[in-house]
């Protein structure tokens, strides 16, 4: 009967445990792109694009009731390339955010275009808000990316660290 007993409160114990207050979020939405510096002047190369526009595919794991933790994988995909190629590229991201309405994070990202980069680092501020409470959240950010470009010109090697700045927004619904 004691064992019994202890098996009910635990039981009913366990809508308080963190991983009943976390959520699910997922959506999608868009990013503008710039980079600080003129690739194209840096590099002394032609055709090189330093700024677009790129889609954001994102998840977000978010602790209740407070949401002061969120953890979020995203993955943005460049159509129409990320500054050196027309080719189709994409970058896989992960970010920690503390915060709720207004919020901050830290990131971190590499870039596939054929070849996979080397690890980009980004900041993050921005603002999370609820348009249907519990349900659906528009999350406006922009971001500053701190990368290390190459490029080979003239049989030279030319490595420069490069910021770029983003500003997107990203719709997610809440499950």
């Amino acid at each position: 009967m004691r064992n019994l007993l202890v098996v009910v409160v635990v039981l009913a114990m366990l809508p308080l445990t963190p991983q009943a207050f976390a959520k699910h979020r997922v959506g999608g939405g868009v990013h503008y792109w710039k980079t600080l510096e003129s690739l194209e002047d840096e590099f002394d190369l032609a055709d090189i694009d330093d700024s677009g526009v790129s889609y954001v595919a994102s998840y977000q794991w978010t602790t209740l009731p407070f949401q002061l933790l969120k953890l979020e994988a995203d993955l943005e995909i460049f159509p129409n390339g990320y500054a050196v190629t027309d080719e189709l590229a994409w970058s896989p991201q992960a970010y920690a955010i503390i915060g709720t309405v207004v919020y901050a994070g830290l990131g971190v990202g590499v870039i596939y275009e054929g070849d996979w980069s080397d690890p980009f680092y980004a900041l993050r501020v921005g603002l999370d808000l609820a348009l249907l409470p519990g349900v659906l959240n528009l999350d406006i950010n922009a971001n500053y990316q701190a990368m290390e470009w190459e490029a080979v010109t003239d049989l030279e090697t030319i490595d420069e660290n490069i910021g770029t700045i983003t500003f997107g927004a990203v719709a997610r619904v809440t499950f």
